[in-house]
């Protein structure tokens, strides 16, 4: 019976590959991407208020205030954009994914922004709160995106790029060796992604072939109890 399954979960990825499964499982991601994006970009604007009132005294207003108001803004068309997404009746379309990796890095290089745009680069103090908070966005958003590989290394490299050059511009082993760890730690962060979409890829891939199993097996329990029921009134009527 096992053997029998497995068989025919086998024949039903074949046939799925013939019918585009890779296309089903870009659309799947883009649902999965898109899913939680209002309640995630709140926290984020939150979050990013929070930080701002902490490292307040340490920063020049002129400075906080345009990052602040720029992370908040941003937050609009990424709300607008899921709700969109929500609500169509066509959620195939290629635009949706290419909209979101563009908001995406547009967020990314503004949470990059903490370090290079409102630390300044002989700021070893405050520095040291930043650079905690850009690699503990760009952990936690690889967590969340690791259903696609894409986006999670836009966001990767929208945050951490930045400010690994950023970090040379101090010319000194500090700077050199904090370029190095966030280089390191941005190779770490892909390196387990792509093994999270590896692993993701496959479930999609099981899930749409148990799905057209079921499919085909209640297609022929129902094609069995009518032929059942057509037989049935055959004999009932030969015997009268």
């Amino acid at each position: 019976m096992v053997t029998q399954t497995r068989q025919t979960v086998r024949s039903a990825l074949s046939e799925i590959e013939d019918n585009g499964l890779n296309l089903r499982i870009r659309h799947a991601r883009t649902g999965m991407l898109m899913g939680h994006i209002s309640s995630i970009s709140l926290l984020s604007c939150v979050f990013a208020s929070a930080m701002c009132w902490l490292i307040y005294p340490l920063v020049d207003p002129m400075v906080i205030w345009p990052w602040l108001a720029a992370k908040w803004l941003v937050l609009v068309p990424r709300i607008w954009h899921a709700r969109a997404f929500s609500k169509s009746p066509d959620q195939s379309q290629p635009h949706w994914y290419s909209v979101f990796i563009a908001l995406l890095a547009v967020d990314g290089l503004l949470w990059g922004g903490v370090g290079w745009w409102l630390t300044p680069v002989d700021q070893l103090d405050l520095a040291a709160v930043t650079l905690a908070c850009v690699v503990g966005v760009a952990a936690t958003g690889s967590f969340m995106l690791h259903m696609d590989g894409r986006a999670a290394a836009v966001l990767q490299f929208t945050v951490l790029g930045p400010n690994a050059l950023y970090c040379l511009a101090r010319h000194d082993q500090f700077g050199l060796f904090g370029a190095l760890s966030l280089a390191g730690f941005a190779v770490i962060l892909q390196i387990e992604t792509a093994r999270a979409q590896r692993r993701m890829g496959e479930l999609l891939r099981l899930r749409f072939a148990l799905e057209k199993v079921a499919k085909e097996r209640e297609e022929a329990r129902y094609l069995a109890e009518h032929h059942s029921d057509a037989k049935s009134r055959f004999l009932a009527t030969m015997s009268h």
